[in-house]
């Protein structure tokens, strides 16, 4: 008799009751001190069994790297939590990556039809990137150089703000490019003062606007999206502020000469600001390439100037590609997301909109060139894709509840041998089992976010009705570790609420028990030859198996 049944036998004698002799069994749990190897083993009765879920929270993304440095893009499978952020995912990228690069010269964006859907910031949950109606890009920063003060980078579509306040959060929606970003400059601006002369040589600081008179850009009120000052149109009762192509449209519908906001008399608008005091932004747009009226490859991802010269700008688009832009080669356009487009001119200045993006349209596309901007390069890490699709099953609880584990950051174990707080390596295994064993999913899981936050997995676990082998998880080798599934419990719902159900096998025939109602209905599970009903997959909760070697119970007698 080894030294886990002289335990058990203890234990057993002393609190043997038809609970304990059907339901309950001993855990055997053994540390290992990870300085000096000295090991503690531990006996502990048991009435269920909590499984961990493997896995369960992690998301995976297939994600295309679109590189400064290379025409071609590759496409990754990345592997991370779905209660993470995106600065995980950017993390994750960097490890799969070969480049001496950093988070923040990354950017996550949803790609849908080939225009930019969403640039997605550092604090945006990974559960909200999707990936099933868009393609996820992750782009490699590409700035135009400039002394324009950028601030900080992490969850911005544009840098730098009004130079006489502070502001630390602010919304941009860009209505036509259907682009949502967070942004985020908290460093004061006021010391980019010295810096934005540069660029405004008749702006005088010194001078206080008047009262009505815009300074910083400001929003539409009717299609939201932010304009410079000198592109905006004021109304002197209210101070309103609309885009002139707007007002063009609101003044040629029915609204009786009323304005949108105070509901007055709708009088002759002036000019918001001047275009000589309007603060310097960083926008981030789209540029694609077109040949043969045919939209090719993947896009691009630009940061740029609110102003900035033509002939500058088409340099900078021409560092892109292995020759310089030319009528002989390609063509530089800008277009607000309709059909118009206009030539980018040498000579010009262009203001950049959040709904602005470029087009190069190639006039010769070499083989090579339209190999390289249309193949994307399928890695090593596509071929886990398949695995990763794969249910979860219950064989893979089993086995993750054995696994050996180190404790968290932060905890410690007590060595004997030592005489000190050490790290430890833990493992549990089960050295007897009951006639009836009770299997609990840990679908309730707190999340590691600093809050204590609590939230149900809903992931499928596919439930083997007969023959579940627990030999895995067993320290002997008797012929008793097999059951077959005579009852779940299901819960549906969330933390805040839910409801409880359950379906019971007695004499062969299984039914299912809500409130008062009891209907006959067999489980759906793995044994099947199916994967199983999805919804009962992802409701088990607790599992009852039954014994399939005959043993003496309470219950059968």
């Amino acid at each position: 008799m080894g030294a886990h049944d002289m335990v058990w036998a203890e234990w057993e004698q002393k609190n043997s009751s038809i609970i304990t002799d059907t339901f309950f069994g001993q855990f055997v749990t053994h540390t290992t001190c990870c300085h000096c190897g000295h090991t503690v083993v531990n006996y502990e009765p048991y009435s269920h069994v909590p499984l961990p879920l493997p896995h369960a929270t992690d998301r995976h993304i297939v994600v295309t790297w679109v590189p400064n440095s290379d025409h071609r893009a590759y496409r990754y499978l990345v592997t991370v939590s779905q209660y993470g952020k995106v600065s995980d995912l950017k993390s994750a990228i960097l490890s799969l990556v070969d480049l001496a690069i950093t988070t923040e010269d990354i950017v996550i964006a949803e790609i849908y039809c080939a225009r930019v859907h969403i640039v997605h910031g550092n604090e945006t949950l990974v559960r909200h990137v999707n990936d099933s109606r868009s393609s996820v890009y992750a782009f490699e920063r590409y700035v135009f150089e400039t002394e324009i003060p950028k601030g900080r980078r992490e969850d911005t579509n544009y840098f730098g703000n009004n130079l006489d306040t502070d502001t630390s959060a602010d919304y941009k929606h860009c209505k036509d490019a259907n682009i949502e970003v967070n942004i985020d400059v908290s460093e004061n601006t006021k010391q980019y003062k010295n810096k934005l002369e540069l660029f405004n040589p008749e702006t005088k600081i010194e001078n206080k606007p008047k009262k009505g008179v815009l300074v910083d850009w400001s929003s539409c009120v009717i299609c939201l999206e932010d304009f410079p000052p000198h592109l905006l149109l004021s109304h002197e009762n209210c101070n309103m502020t609309v885009c002139k192509e707007c007002a063009d449209s609101y003044s040629e519908s029915d609204t009786c000469g009323l304005c949108p906001v105070c509901k007055e008399a709708l009088s002759e608008l002036h000019p918001a600001g001047s275009e000589v005091s309007t603060p310097l932004r960083w926008m981030q747009t789209t540029l694609l390439v077109s040949y043969n009226n045919e939209m090719i490859g993947h896009p691009y991802l630009m940061e740029l100037p609110s102003k900035i010269k033509g002939s500058d700008l088409i340099s900078f688009v021409g560092n892109l590609f292995p020759f310089p832009l030319s009528p002989d080669t390609a063509s530089l356009f800008r277009t607000d997301g309709t059909d118009s487009r206009k030539e980018v001119l040498v000579e010009e200045e262009y203001t950049i909109l959040g709904s602005h993006h470029f087009v190069v349209v190639l006039v010769h596309c070499p083989p090579f060139l339209e190999e390289q901007l249309t193949h994307i390069t399928d890695t090593d890490s596509l071929k886990k894709l398949e695995q990763s699709l794969k249910p979860l099953e219950l064989q893979d609880c089993l086995n993750a509840f054995v696994k050996s584990d180190k404790l968290s950051e932060g905890s410690t174990w007590y060595c004997a041998l030592c005489d000190s707080e050490q790290s430890a390596f833990t493992s549990t295994s089960i050295s007897h089992l009951p006639p009836y064993l009770v299997l609990q999913l840990n679908r309730f899981n707190v999340l590691n976010t600093g809050v204590g936050r609590t939230e149900k997995i809903t992931c499928p676990v596919h439930i083997p009705r007969d023959n579940l082998d627990l030999s895995c998880v067993t320290t002997n080798n008797k012929p008793d570790c097999y059951y077959s599934l005579c009852g779940i419990i299901h819960h549906t719902g969330g933390i805040g609420g839910g409801h409880y159900t359950c379906q019971v096998e007695t004499d062969g025939t299984w039914r299912c028990y809500n409130d008062t109602m009891v209907t006959p209905r067999e489980p759906l599970t793995s044994d099947d030859g199916i994967p199983g009903n999805d919804s009962d997959a992802r409701s088990a909760y607790v599992l009852l198996y039954r014994q399939k070697t005959p043993v003496t119970c309470p219950v059968t007698r």
